[in-house]
C-alpha cells in the first residue's frame, strides 16, 4: 500500500485508495462499483434473469473440497471482471473465513486512461448460509 494512501469508508468497510488528491465527495463516488462486486461476490450464477452468467458462486465452491484458496480467488476475479465492466486489473485475495463469514480483500482499478487511473481496494464480507 502507498505511503500516502488514505482511508474512506464506504458501506461501512475500509476502503483504501491510492488517489490523495481527490476529496472525500469524489472518491464516495466509487460507492456504486463497491456495491456491484459486492453483488457479484454474493450472488450464484443463473439468479438474475437478465444475465445468467452474473455471480461468482461461492456458495457451491467453498463447500466443495475440490477447490482450494486460490482456485475460489480466481473464479471470483473472473466474475467480477465480467459482471462489473468499468473494473479492471482485479486481484482477489480470500483473507479471512470463519463459520459465519468469508472475507475477501479485493483490489481494482478504475478509469479510462493512464492519467485518471484510480485503485481501489475494499474488503466485502459475504455470508456462510
Amino acid at each position: 500500500m502507498p505511503k500516502n494512501s488514505k482511508d474512506f469508508d464506504i458501506l461501512l468497510r475500509k476502503v483504501t485508495t491510492s488517489n490523495t488528491k481527490k476529496d472525500i465527495s469524489v472518491v464516495s463516488g466509487y460507492n456504486m462499483v463497491v456495491q456491484q462486486i459486492e453483488q457479484v461476490c454474493k450472488s450464484n450464477q443463473g439468479e438474475l434473469m437478465a444475465d445468467p452468467y452474473f455471480g461468482s458462486n461461492v456458495y457451491q465452491y467453498i463447500y466443495d473440497n475440490q477447490y482450494d484458496k486460490n482456485l475460489i480467488e480466481l473464479f471470483i476475479t473472473n466474475s467480477i471482471q465480467y459482471g462489473v465492466k468499468s473494473a479492471y486489473n482485479v486481484i482477489v485475495k480470500m483473507t479471512e473465513s470463519n463459520s459465519s463469514y468469508i472475507t475477501f480483500n479485493i483490489k481494482f482499478s478504475l478509469g479510462n486512461s493512464v492519467n485518471n487511473q484510480k485503485t481501489i481496494e475494499c474488503n466485502i464480507e459475504v455470508p456462510i448460509k
